[in-house]
């Protein structure tokens, strides 16, 4: 009679760990598929987000430049009120002929012939909008106050079973937990009482 010495493996096990290895590794493969298909979608995202950011900055800029030249025209013909009122007249023309509707609400503050600020907002998306003012020195220079793309609000939420939560009042039990401290190893969410500690 022939002795078994040893572990001895049948044709059927080694059949049914290969079909598991084989499913296991294509469970990793459909992951990693899934995952690199999320990256890129989020690559794409942040990509376009990126460029039309980009692309509203420059159109930001090509009004301060067309700012700066009215300013500089305007301040080598005419002075006092008649400068400041030809600038206003022409800063407000920039809202039709710049960027197909995306610059808004310009603004201009100065007085006494004196031109002080100029104010615009060039729309990015339904949601953000590059907000820009700048500042004029008594030499009719500029100098950017702000440059900075902000967004809308996101609306209100409300938050559901907030009321439903347990709450200890630390009053009703004179600052004390009532709850026991747990043996070893068990989890406990309670707060530590410094005379239980040990010194």
């Amino acid at each position: 009679m022939k002795k078994n010495n040893g572990f001895v493996m049948n044709v059927g096990s080694a059949s049914i760990i290969l079909v598991l290895l084989v499913f296991v590794l294509s469970m990793f493969g459909v992951l990693s598929i899934k995952a690199s298909n999320h990256e890129l979608r989020l690559a794409e995202k942040l990509g376009s987000s990126v460029q039309e950011y980009y692309n509203t900055d420059a159109l930001g800029q090509k009004v301060l430049a067309q700012i700066d030249k009215i300013v500089t025209t305007e301040a080598q013909k005419n002075t006092g009120d008649v400068f400041l009122s030809n600038v206003s007249e022409k800063v407000k023309k920039i809202e039709e002929t710049i960027g197909e509707g995306k610059v808004q609400s310009v603004n201009i503050k100065g007085g006494h012939g004196r031109l002080e600020q100029i104010s615009y907002q060039v729309t990015m998306n339904d949601k953000r909008k590059l907000m820009a003012q700048i500042s004029f020195d008594i030499n009719n220079k500029y100098s950017i106050d702000q440059w900075n793309v902000k967004q809308e609000s996101l609306g209100e939420y409300e938050l559901e079973g907030i009321e439903d939560m347990e709450t200890i009042d630390l009053d009703e039990t004179n600052g004390e937990n009532t709850d026991e401290i747990p043996e070893e190893g068990q989890l406990w969410d309670g707060i530590i009482d410094p005379a239980m500690v040990d010194e």
